[in-house]
């Protein structure tokens, strides 16, 4: 959920609606004398405006780009650097006032003097939007991505400004209300806020949920000029995992965390030796609280990391190999881990490389080359990843000769160890590579990638309330949308049938938003290897596998997967295994039973097997 930017969104709406300091708004668009022809009556909007809530500080830059136009720039400052969320406009054009964002737009339909509104009548999906108590705003619709705003109306929004650097916005949404005050910035004080020194050490404590604590920490260093950060969890089995981002506006630091396939912003303040936060997560709410600490986090005893390069063909990864320091009789098995969907770093997975070098297997982990956003390509939605499944096969074959070059590894004794999409991978690469010497796969489908999309949207459309006859739509077009890429024809149909389908409220939860363009055909893997079948790699490999799959894993058909595996496995006298963890999650992980809340946890068994399994390779 982007907080930060649509509450952007709707403060231009609250600040630019121009009610209260200006004298009031023009009535069903058309332009207020205040107004005037070229907005002049807007033009105290310009200049930077900063609005601080539980989430973090917010900022608005407005600035007039022509007579009748004037542009807000949402942005937050990340470590002295200002970093865009979202821009806005508010035009004026044949008498009638807009507020326009991206593709979305807003009409003035409503004002009294104190009061204006802006809507999206031209819009047919609807977006419901409330207020929780810490100043974010919530949206019942939260794939962003692949929704438009609009169908209904979007309440009340009040300005008052008490004086020349003070607003007072109140936002109604029926009978929810809230308050939020904005100060103008001058650029002495938004520079020294830039300038203050960051937290810097480890910070050790817990995130608590219900009462229940779960143990982590964060580091915080600079390296070369920038401010970065780590985080621990050792239940989880992450250790010095790289945030996503890190952004420090005194006091707030904000680090973006990767959970799975998920980013999770934690606004955090800093109070002396501490760093305490609160971020609401649904109907529950996260403490967070950390405090300085002169221990240093130290990796696994026995184990050595060292620093290596993964490249081919001019390509170039960085990488880290895991070793045991205790010496070995004879030349040790090898793993390269592979990961999951997105752009991943090569830390994701220390807490496996590093229980896996204590049992004597030397690990390599290297940085994906998946990203998930080219500014040179029209990409109209945000893909999954960009990229071929080519190039990362190439790259895992390039990091096994890696470790097969080395004088402490066994050439014959080199295998793979796939997260997600990495396991799908797997058997790819096995097939590719007849001297493999093993396969792990942890939740990764068998079925085709494009049953494999398919069945994910159906699924969000069953947990969604929606009926059989929506879902045999939904597969229709899915089809259509595939048969499309091959044939290239039947566009302005198709988009026509996806236009009404996100007209009618499910389209958004299953269905992309466009047919694809030629560049999104190229560069998303949703569209250039939807015909990818791992169960033909797997029959075209023999080398022993296991295959771990979570029975309440909602991103891939799991009962699908095993009827594909289990006849392919069955002659393989036990080498080739499927095993099902009852109640796990796609990373593995259970609920614990009971009405308290209890932080997920591994299934019973399922590190213990994975890591004996390769350790006996």
């Amino acid at each position: 959920m982007r907080n930060a930017t649509w509450l952007g969104i709707l403060s231009s709406i609250a600040i630019s609606a121009c009610g209260a300091a200006s004298g009031g708004c023009a009535s069903r668009g058309t332009a207020a004398p205040e107004l005037g022809a070229s907005l002049e009556g807007l033009d105290w909007l310009v200049g930077d405006w900063r609005s601080e809530s539980a989430g973090g500080p917010v900022y608005e830059r407005w600035s007039r780009s022509g007579p009748e136009r004037l542009e807000n720039e949402t942005y937050r400052l990340c470590s002295g650097t200002r970093i865009v969320d979202e821009r806005s406009a508010i035009t004026l054009a044949g008498g009638a006032a807009r507020l326009v964002s991206g593709a979305l737009s807003w009409s003035l339909v409503e004002s009294d003097g104190r009061r204006c509104v802006f809507a999206a009548d031209a819009h047919r999906e609807r977006i419901e939007l409330g207020h929780t108590e810490l100043g974010h705003i919530e949206l019942g619709h939260t794939e962003l991505g692949h929704t438009e705003l609009g169908g209904t109306e979007l309440g009340h929004i009040e300005l008052e400004r008490t004086d020349a650097s003070h607003l007072r916005v109140v936002l109604q949404f029926g009978d929810t209300r809230s308050e939020q005050s904005f100060v103008r910035l001058d650029p002495t004080t938004q520079r020294i806020e830039d300038l203050a020194p960051p937290p810097l050490g480890r910070f050790v404590g817990a995130v608590t949920c219900a009462g229940e604590r779960l143990e982590t920490s964060v580091w915080l260093r600079e390296e070369e000029g920038h401010l970065v950060a780590s985080t621990s969890t050792p239940s989880s089995l992450q250790w010095n995992v790289p945030c996503v981002e890190v952004c420090w506006d005194a006091p707030w630091l904000t680090l973006r965390v990767a959970d799975g396939e998920r980013v999770l912003s934690l606004p955090l303040r800093h109070d002396g030796s501490r760093l305490v936060g609160r971020v609401d997560e649904g109907e529950l709410t996260l403490e967070i609280e950390l405090a300085l600490t002169t221990e240093v986090d130290t990796p696994a005893s026995g184990v050595r990391i060292e620093p290596a390069t993964v490249s081919r063909d001019g390509w170039r990864a960085a990488a880290n190999v895991f070793t045991s320091v205790q010496p070995a009789t004879a030349r040790r098995a090898a793993v390269v881990l592979l990961p999951g969907t997105g752009q991943r770093r090569k830390e994701e997975h220390n807490g496996w490389a590093l229980r896996l070098a204590e049992r004597g297997v030397v690990v390599v982990a290297f940085d994906k080359r998946n990203v998930t956003e080219f500014p040179e390509l029209e990409l109209r939605e945000r893909p999954t990843d960009i990229g071929r499944v080519d190039d990362l096969v190439a790259d895992a074959l390039a990091a096994i000769e890696l470790l097969r070059a080395r004088a402490d590894v066994d050439p014959a004794r080199v295998g793979v160890f796939g997260f997600s999409q990495g396991a799908v991978l797997a058997p790819l690469i096995a097939a590719r590579d007849p001297r493999l010497a093993f396969v792990v796969a942890v939740s990764g489908n068998a079925t085709t990638d494009a049953e494999f999309i398919v069945e994910q949207a159906l699924g969000r459309l069953t947990r969604a309330g929606y009926d059989e006859r929506v879902r045999q739509r939904a597969r229709e077009l899915w089809q259509r949308l595939f048969a499309f890429t091959d044939e290239l024809t039947g566009a302005d149909a198709l988009q026509t049938d996806l236009d009404a389908a996100h007209a009618a409220g499910w389209g958004r939860i299953a269905l992309p938003r466009y047919v694809p363009n030629a560049d999104e055909r190229r560069h998303s893997m949703t569209w250039n290897s939807w015909k990818l079948d791992p169960a033909a790699a797997w029959r075209a490999s023999s080398c022993p596998a296991l295959v771990v799959l979570g029975s309440r894993d909602e991103r891939i058909p799991v009962a699908r997967s095993v009827e594909i595996l289990t006849p392919l496995f069955a002659s393989s006298g036990g080498a080739r295994t499927v095993r099902v963890f009852a109640e796990a999650d796609h990373q593995l992980r259970v609920v614990p039973p009971g009405a308290a809340f209890r932080w997920p946890r591994f299934a019973d068994g399922y590190v213990e097997l994975v890591t004996d399994w390769i350790a006996a390779r």
